[in-house]
């Protein structure tokens, strides 16, 4: 009821009404203001009040100026609604820096509602809360120090929706200040139910944190498998989430492609990246916390990273290229540096070391591609990646030096021995080899013709898996009994299913 309302709440909503610009003085100035702070700070209007009060502040004379800093504390302390707090929170934002020390007011406030356990605030409003205390710490390493603090206390027994959203801000905050002490918070979130969605989400993007700044190959694929692993997780105890889903196929197209799968199946990786990077735009549509913002680029990074690997394979399988400075430049060396040229890192880490191999041993294999990179650098010796240039022209000179030149037809990569040299090598009479090897290869091109993605996917997985262990690798027959063994089981699921 209107009745109800102070007379300054009646005041300022005709004011709104009007939609002019205003100042405290139309309400009375800041003498009528401070004697009705703590009664406004309760009404939903009051965050309408942050902009004239700063503006006055830093016009003020030196003995009002404490009165405005009171009245802003007023506002603040009272305050329990949650969409009060969190427009409270983008306003102030706004403004920073507060002049005489009203930041640090507004942070000691926010962490002190955040930290309320009386059941005086809901969840929610303590999010908000917690939400402006993680902004104004982000430059301050005192306020930072305070909030870690508070996040090793988090109790397990807290509010539900609490804690899911702080287990975000924990994990941000990860990503920010690198405080170990903050992985053992999510961990202990992690064993919570409600809670384990967003804690190992977070848990994933903590271990991708750590493999992006891995320079040792075999470090930082663990790293990434671990990132991996944590997301699958987050994947399986809730529904699945576009930014969850991006990640989780971003990771297995960088495995993938440093394990040599074909481009086939990095191309079909790299567009499930590409739809969930525009379901995650979608869905978010671009709003949320500042400190949100570094999340979405570096989602849109990894959806710009997926389609740039899955090009550039295509273009490693080409003997040459039709223009070889636009491959060299968008693809290759683009790939090569992808931590400063596509994920805006200021240095090489975990995904450098999982894409150069292959790109090194690919180029090297092919002669008409290794011409073209040589040209390519003799003409650009001032291009920002000369130097990564000649790094990669440095190893594969240094591969063809141990296995030999490089060779024109593509089929050259092929670490595979063909179906024709199988046969020849053979015990057959030679008179019936000529009659076997078309009849095999026949049936060998039907096979593979009429191969769906599904079997193609099953089989490139567990060849994935087998290859690590110790009997594939040394053991030929073996070899040769898992691959047989694992096409024709396939394929026959597939036709039983059918």
């Amino acid at each position: 009821m209107v009745d109800d309302m102070h007379p300054i709440e009646a005041k300022l909503i005709e004011i709104l009404k009007d939609g002019r610009d205003w100042q405290l003085e139309d309400l009375g100035g800041i003498e009528q203001l401070a004697p009705a702070a703590r009664s406004l700070g309760t009404t939903p209007i009051m965050p309408e009040l942050f902009h004239p009060l700063v503006l006055g502040w830093g016009r003020a004379q030196a003995s009002d100026r404490e009165l405005h800093k009171g009245v802003l504390h007023d506002l603040l302390e009272v305050a329990t609604t949650d969409f009060v707090l969190l427009e409270a929170v983008d306003i102030l934002g706004q403004h920073r820096p507060l002049p005489d020390e009203g930041d640090e007011c507004c942070f000691m406030l926010f962490l002190s509602k955040a930290a309320t356990g009386d059941h005086s605030l809901s969840g929610l409003a303590r999010s908000a809360a917690l939400d402006g205390a993680f902004r104004w710490a982000s430059d301050n390493r005192r306020w930072q120090l305070r909030l870690l603090d508070f996040f090793l206390g988090l109790a397990p027994n807290d509010d539900t929706e609490f804690l899911r959203r702080a287990a975000k801000i924990v994990g941000v905050a990860y990503s920010h200040w690198r405080d170990k002490e903050l992985v053992e918070v999510l961990h202990k979130l992690a064993q919570l139910d409600a809670v384990r969605p967003e804690a190992t989400f977070e848990l994933g993007m903590a271990a991708l944190s750590e493999a992006m700044d891995r320079e040792d190959r075999n470090s930082a694929t663990t790293a990434f498998r671990m990132a991996r692993d944590w997301l699958d997780e987050s994947n399986r105890a809730s529904e699945r989430s576009p930014e969850t889903s991006l990640y989780l196929d971003g990771l297995d197209l960088l495995l993938s492609f440093h394990n040599g799968a074909a481009s086939a199946s990095i191309a079909s990786a790299s567009a499930c990246v590409q739809r969930h990077a525009f379901e995650l735009h979608a869905w978010s549509g671009g709003s949320g916390p500042p400190w949100l913002g570094s999340r979405q680029t570096e989602a849109a990074c990894w959806s710009v990273l997926a389609r740039a690997i899955a090009g550039l394979a295509v273009s490693l399988d080409e003997p040459s290229w039709w223009e070889p400075a636009t491959v060299i430049e968008e693809g290759l060396l683009s790939v090569y540096n992808a931590g400063r040229s596509i994920l805006r890192r200021d240095q090489h880490g975990g995904v450098e070391s999982m894409v150069r191999p292959r790109i090194r041993t690919s180029v090297a294999r092919q002669a008409g591609q290794v011409h073209q990179v040589r040209m390519w650098l003799q003409h650009n010796t001032t291009h920002e990646w000369a130097t990564e240039a000649q790094d990669l022209i440095a190893q594969i000179d240094n591969f063809i030096e141990q296995s030999g030149s490089p060779n024109n037809p593509p089929e050259a990569a092929s670490e595979r021995t063909s179906l024709a040299a199988i046969i020849a090598r053979s015990n057959i009479p030679e008179e019936k080899k000529k009659i076997l090897s078309g009849v095999v290869e026949n049936a060998m091109s039907l096979q593979l013709a009429n191969l769906t993605g599904s079997e193609i996917e099953v089989i490139e997985r567990c060849y994935q898996e087998a290859r690590g262990h110790i009997d594939y690798n040394t053991n030929a027959n073996g070899t040769c009994l898992f691959d047989t063994v694992l096409l024709w089981m396939v394929r026959f699921i597939l036709i039983a299913w059918n």
